[in-house]
């Protein structure tokens, strides 16, 4: 899909001018400017829609290239929403991690409270 995009150079309309395929992935998914990857697609879609035609006994083709473009904003959409899934899991295990090391250190200083002074004097000279 990427390949075919490329050979007949895609482009893409937005309210700030037409786009590569390779710019798509530098768009938001949402965004109230109209510059996402959301709005690409509604448009998309929309035109889709409002070209095709509708026969109970011929075969009606759609807007190929239209489709070619629905189909690459879907794709992108779906990785970004994966990629974005990915990060939010990675900060969740992130703090996590930090809240639990915390959690160590403040038992560990609470042990410490709990040593004798000899104890503790011999930690500090083993430093």
């Amino acid at each position: 899909m990427f390949e075919k995009a490329s050979r007949i150079k895609l482009r893409f309309s937005t309210p700030k001018g037409e786009i590569t395929v390779e710019r798509l992935w530098d768009l938001p998914l949402k965004s109230p400017t109209g510059m996402s990857l959301d709005a690409l697609a509604i448009q998309s879609n929309k035109k889709i829609k409002e070209s095709e035609e509708f026969s109970f006994v011929d075969e009606v083709q759609k807007d190929s290239v239209e489709c070619l473009r629905l189909d690459i904003l879907k794709h992108i959409i779906q990785v970004k929403q994966a990629e974005n899934k990915a990060a939010r899991e990675a900060s969740e295990i992130k703090a996590e991690r930090q809240r639990l090391l915390e959690i160590i250190a403040k038992k560990k200083h609470e042990a410490d409270a709990d040593l004798s002074i000899e104890e503790l004097s011999k930690k500090l000279d083993s430093l």
